[in-house]
């Protein structure tokens, strides 16, 4: 099931891709102007060329698989093909011809590395694509050299998935609806990481769905915000306006309700010498796993009761 959804995910990464993609020859290099997602996803394509390639060679396919399923997945779709949007249905000729090349040769390049475990997928979708001859069999193996290498790009957008990841989390903990933007203030370690993040701020709207954010270092914790660290960076989601404190503290309150029944029932099962002695393995593990996975959630539930209950009193 998990492997059919991964086809899906390709399948539609492709579709979006095709939208965009032209017979057009692609601008060359030195006539492109690449955004941080774009440096960044062709560094990372030589990287994971250089890994898929030294794992073939080794016998290890499951690792081989692993790396392209881990790449194509998490990297190309949920980051850079969302991250791409921004160009692609943007007003800038130059920015959007470069979107339109780097997608075409991220795709091109996930596709073959893909091919010796999924073989018939890709040749389907390598037809489609505009300047592809032949089939995808005989065509080059990408190597890192195809690309070429930016540590500047791998570590600023490691920095602005981190504090995109932050916002992300602290949306989900305090139950922030999807359709509701949110305003930040970021404090950042120096005023490097600042700048990065403020260059970059357009970004962080998109993928956060953040209307405003003040960044900048040594910036003070704002009253009634919820905190979020990566790395040295403190993310301030703004919650006054945004959330109802009541409503939300029964909400939690309840959630802890349930989730103590259910954790006093698994309790129950594996405090019963019958049921550790009768059961399969399997069930008994399985108990166990659920029991610890409430308590991390209770923990969690607590803890955020507990935040609530502190900035309702300021």
């Amino acid at each position: 099931v998990g492997y059919r959804h991964f086809v899906n995910k390709i399948w539609n990464a492709a579709r979006f891709a095709l939208m965009h993609l032209d017979e057009n020859e692609n601008p060359k290099h030195d006539q492109r102007a690449y955004t941080l997602a774009d440096r960044w996803i062709l560094t990372r394509l030589g990287q994971v060329s250089e890994e898929v390639a030294r794992a073939i060679e080794a016998y290890q396919f499951n690792e081989a698989a692993g790396h392209c399923y881990q790449f194509i997945w998490h990297e190309l779709c949920d980051w850079y093909l969302e991250m791409a949007k921004q160009e692609l249905y943007g007003k800038d000729g130059v920015s959007k011809e470069t979107a339109k090349a780097v997608v075409q040769e991220a795709l091109v390049a996930a596709l073959k590395l893909l091919h010796p475990f999924m073989p018939f997928v890709t040749e389907e979708i390598w037809q489609k694509l505009p300047e592809t001859d032949g089939s995808i069999m005989t065509a080059s193996f990408p190597e890192p050299s195809d690309f070429f290498t930016d540590e500047d790009a791998l570590r600023e957008m490691n920095l602005l998935m981190g504090v995109i990841a932050a916002i992300r989390n602290i949306r989900g903990e305090m139950n922030i609806p999807p359709s509701k933007n949110v305003n930040l203030v970021i404090d950042a370690k120096n005023k490097q990481d600042a700048d990065i993040l403020e260059r970059n701020l357009s970004y962080i709207q998109t993928l956060a769905k953040v209307d405003d954010a003040s960044i900048g270092s040594d910036l003070p914790k704002p009253e009634k915000s919820a905190t979020a660290m990566f790395e040295e960076t403190s993310v301030h989601v703004l919650l006054e306006g945004l959330i109802d404190f009541e409503e939300e503290k029964k909400r939690i309150r309840k959630a802890i309700s349930k989730i103590e029944k259910d954790m006093e029932s698994s309790r129950k099962k594996l405090s019963n010498k019958g049921f550790l002695e009768k059961a399969p393995a399997e069930i008994v593990a399985d108990v166990k796993a659920k029991f610890e996975g409430f308590s991390t959630k209770l923990s969690k539930l607590e803890q955020n009761l507990s935040f609530l209950e502190t900035i309702d009193d300021c």
